[in-house]
């Protein structure tokens, strides 16, 4: 049986690692960032400890764990999502489900295992991206600005032209002229290929509406 003591230091604990992860994905503007991270991690934590005090000391304690993983499963598959003709969020994705897990081994008091794990996930998700666009995928940043007629979809009908492989959107900046009845969109694209300001102008002047296009 788990005292109160350690109960409550195991999801401190949990509540300190989930943050780490959290930040990072909150410092890219990824949809789970540093409170759903810690959350769940304290609820992994939580479930882990309750699933061995109800076992104690004869049942056994994997029965609830292996519902949590499920949960865990399902709540991943919320943070992946349609982006234009691509997919975005499989990396958040295996981050909650990592950090569930995570947050299962601080219930069973495995704290050096859970810290270390902590510090290989934040290695592979800021550094190995690091590396990602320095040595693999080269990714250039573009700066696009355009000026449009407000309409129904526009937005839409950017995003998609935008985030056409091997594009991808980081950013959306939106002002709107109400007198004039235009929006101004800025976008933050990167790309795998340097050589891309040219298409994009080209695919972007086909939206009907648009008055202007800036690309940096």
């Amino acid at each position: 049986m788990i005292s109160e003591t350690q109960i409550l230091l195991r999801i401190l604990v949990a509540m300190g690692l989930g943050a780490l992860i959290g930040w990072e994905r909150e410092r890219i503007g990824q949809p789970a960032g540093l409170r759903t991270h810690i959350i769940l991690c304290i609820g992994s934590a939580l479930a882990m400890i309750i699933s061995i005090n109800i076992a104690y000391p004869n049942n056994d304690p994997a029965r609830i764990a292996a519902q949590v993983v499920t949960g865990i499963g399902f709540l991943g598959a919320g943070a992946i999502f349609r982006y234009g003709t691509g997919v975005k969020g499989l990396t958040t994705a295996t981050s909650l489900w990592t950090m569930g897990i995570i947050g299962m081994a601080c219930g069973m008091g495995m704290f050096l295992v859970a810290a270390g794990t902590t510090v290989l996930l934040l290695f592979v998700l800021y550094w190995v991206e690091k590396f990602e666009n320095r040595f693999i995928h080269q990714a250039v940043m573009f700066n696009v600005v355009v000026v449009a007629a407000n309409r129904k979809g526009l937005l839409r009908d950017l995003k998609k032209i935008l985030s056409i492989p091997p594009r991808a959107i980081k950013s959306t900046r939106l002002s709107r002229d109400i007198v004039e009845g235009q929006v101004e969109i800025t976008f933050d694209v990167r790309s795998t290929d340097e050589d891309q300001a040219d298409e994009l102008v080209s695919s972007l002047s086909s939206v009907k509406n648009i008055k202007k296009i800036v690309i940096t």
